[in-house]
């Protein structure tokens, strides 16, 4: 018996390594490709395609980003780089059972015994305080940083001062992602939009903003989303615990209880360890990127300008003193 030749197979072998086509690229007198590139023809060969079912296997091929169609063994593609293949293998590796089952045993240790994350039996907090030295630092530009907050009961907006860091003789600070209770960092957000949905309420339309300029470079321990800056031979740790959700995980606001911040927290306390002056990372509410800085650096953040009252986006008329949160950038 004769076995049928699996085109759909086939096909699904060549889409797997394309990236783009020459309509993905920018134009300028022809494609300007940004990654590697290759003939159909070469996939067909690298994917044991025999040349007789060549024209049926590309019958149908469509670029995967823009669609568009691929039917000559000419048509020259952009396709994953060795990089790109080794963050796959990263992401995949990542994602694997025993790994993410790793991840929530140490979860529920903590949940136990929060201050002795070094100690759990299986060894997942000695790993993490270890390999932590070299997962993906980054350096900060001095730029400028927003910070929102609820606006008060008063009739006055706070002044720059009451937007920075609060002075935790004064005044309760509550345990947060990357701070303990009484632990004074500061969080900032890359948009001012950002900083609203960090403590935006369903019915809040307001907000109090302050802008802040860093005034000194900043070494990070980058925590974000972004798969172009992956080292796929050391942040296998950090990936997995980025793109499983444990840094990102929201407690009930029911409840005191926040067992979801105990990984965050953890990986806080050992960034300080490595020397890390702060933590970059993706916000789950928006675009952009939230920044919290550890208390050692805090006094390289300036306010720039009074703090404003900020309007969420709507097509209600300002009044005096507020600015529309889509202008502001």
């Amino acid at each position: 018996m004769i076995d049928q030749f699996d085109v759909e197979k086939a096909r699904d072998c060549i889409l797997d390594e394309i990236v783009g086509c020459y309509n993905c690229q920018p134009w300028e007198g022809g494609p300007v490709w940004l990654g590697p590139t290759c003939y159909l023809e070469d996939l067909l060969i690298d994917c044991d395609v025999p040349e007789e079912h060549w024209q049926e296997v590309l019958d149908g091929l469509r670029c995967p980003s823009c669609g568009t169609d691929l039917n000559s063994t000419w048509d020259e593609v952009e396709v994953k780089s060795e990089y790109d293949k080794k963050v796959e293998a990263t992401l995949k590796q990542a994602h694997a059972p025993e790994l993410v089952e790793a991840l929530w045993v140490f979860h529920k240790f903590l949940e136990s015994y929060p201050y002795l994350g070094l100690d759990d039996p299986q060894g997942m907090g000695r790993r993490i305080r270890t390999e932590i030295q070299d997962w993906r630092s980054k350096t900060l530009w001095p730029r400028i940083w927003y910070r929102a907050r609820t606006l008060n009961q008063e009739s006055r907006i706070f002044d720059s001062d009451e937007m920075g860091t609060p002075d935790p003789r004064k005044v309760l600070i509550r345990e947060g992602r990357y701070n303990h209770t009484g632990q004074g960092f500061l969080y900032l957000s890359s948009y001012p939009e950002t900083a609203f949905t960090e403590i935006k309420l369903s019915n809040e339309n307001l907000c109090a903003m302050q802008k802040f300029r860093a005034t000194d470079n900043i070494k990070v321990l980058d925590l974000r989303h972004d798969l172009t800056e992956i080292d796929p031979d050391k942040d296998l740790l950090a990936v997995a615990i980025i793109y499983n959700g444990f840094v990102e995980r929201k407690p009930h606001a029911s409840t005191s209880w926040k067992p979801e911040y105990f990984i965050p927290r953890f990986i806080a306390d050992c960034a300080r360890l490595q020397n890390y002056e702060g933590i970059l990372f993706s916000s789950a509410t928006l675009y952009g990127n939230n920044l919290v800085v550890f208390a050692e650096k805090i006094p390289c953040f300036v306010p720039d300008g009074e703090c404003e009252v900020f309007r969420w986006k709507d097509d209600a008329p300002l009044q005096d003193g507020e600015v529309n949160i889509k202008l502001e950038y």
